[in-house]
C-alpha cells in the first residue's frame, strides 16, 4: 500500500477517534438526535474505510475490516440498544484497527537504481 494512502486512512481513523469526544458530550447533554446522527456518521466512515482497505489489499476479508466491523457493532449497541458509551473502549478499538492496518498493509518502498551510461 502506498504511504500516502495509508496515512490518509490513519488520518480518517484519528478523526473517528476525535469524534468520540463530541459524541460523549452530546450524550451527556441529552441531545439524542444529534448523537444518533454522529453515530451514523461514524458507522458510515468506518464502513468506507473497511471497504477501501479490502479493495486496496485485494482481499474479500481483512483483519482490519473485521476490527472495523466490531467497532460498528459497538456503535450500534450504543445507538440502538442503549448501552452506555465508554470513550476508552472506543479509543482502544480504534487503536486496534490502526495496529491491524500497520501489520496487514506494509508501506511499499520505492527503489530507484542508477545505472551508469556512457554517451558516445
Amino acid at each position: 500500500m502506498r504511504a500516502y494512502i495509508k496515512q490518509e486512512l490513519i488520518k480518517n481513523l484519528q478523526i473517528l477517534d476525535r469524534s468520540h469526544d463530541t459524541l460523549a458530550n452530546l450524550i451527556n447533554d441529552g441531545k439524542g438526535d444529534d448523537s444518533y446522527q454522529l453515530l451514523i456518521g461514524c458507522q458510515k466512515g468506518a464502513i468506507s474505510i473497511g471497504e477501501t482497505v479490502n479493495t486496496l489489499l485485494g482481499k474479500a476479508e481483512t483483519i482490519t475490516a473485521s476490527k472495523l466491523e466490531d467497532y460498528c457493532e459497538m456503535l450500534y449497541q450504543v445507538g440502538e440498544e442503549g448501552k452506555e458509551f465508554d470513550k476508552g473502549a472506543f479509543r482502544h478499538k480504534i487503536g486496534e484497527v490502526i495496529a491491524a492496518l500497520d501489520v496487514e498493509a506494509p508501506t511499499e518502498k520505492i527503489r530507484i537504481t542508477f545505472m551508469p551510461y556512457k554517451a558516445s
